[in-house]
């Protein structure tokens, strides 16, 4: 018999509406879009189906969010296939996801935990992760090269938002400056070190 796998999504993939239509129709998606309402004290799910596209990107919306939809997905799935998947994976922020749906976290808990890292990561002020599509690999390397080791990677610091990949010099390169917090740096590492209680 074949075997099952769910990936699911992570940042990136939010835009607006997502999950409206299940949520008007299905009472296991309502319910966890609910939860999360009610666990955070704020309507993510009026963020999702009505706001702005730059209302729902901001972090402290965009991480419960994402994740609420991607564990009503799962729940759906239950639902309507009345069978688990034989193996659970997630992209970025779906890794957490697919921790929740394993039985690993709690979802309410999950959710105050990423309304508090959200809240810490827009406070940084001097790092922020930018995306720069089709650079080819050789310009990728020098342009790493150029700057310290922190700054290769998705996590593009302000040193490097400067530069001139920053400022598009790559002509037909598109670089997107300042899409998100820097996740995957040492700016981060505060906060983690803060709640390693989590992993207890």
């Amino acid at each position: 018999m074949d075997k099952i796998a769910l990936l699911f999504q992570g940042q990136g993939a939010q835009h607006l509406g997502m999950g409206k239509t299940l949520y008007e129709n299905y009472s296991v998606v309502k319910e966890v879009f609910d939860e999360a309402d009610s666990v955070l004290k704020r309507k993510i799910s009026s963020i999702c189906f009505h706001g702005s596209l730059s209302e729902l990107s901001a972090p402290i919306n965009m991480f419960p969010a994402i994740l609420s939809l991607n564990v009503a997905l799962y729940r759906l799935y239950l639902k309507m296939e009345h069978q688990k998947p034989d193996y659970v994976a997630g992209h970025s922020l779906g890794e957490y996801a697919a921790l929740v749906c394993s039985g690993m976290l709690s979802f309410p808990m999950l959710c105050i935990l990423f309304y508090q890292r959200a809240e810490y990561s827009q406070n940084i002020q001097n790092g922020r992760m930018s995306v720069i599509d089709n650079l080819p690999y050789k310009k990728r390397m020098r342009c790493a090269k150029q700057f310290r080791p922190q700054t290769v990677g998705s996590s593009l610091l302000s040193e490097l938002q400067q530069s001139s990949i920053g400022q598009r010099a790559y002509t037909g390169y598109n670089a997107d400056r300042g899409a998100s917090h820097p996740c995957r740096s040492q700016h981060i590492s505060p906060f983690y070190s803060a709640h390693r209680f989590i992993a207890a």
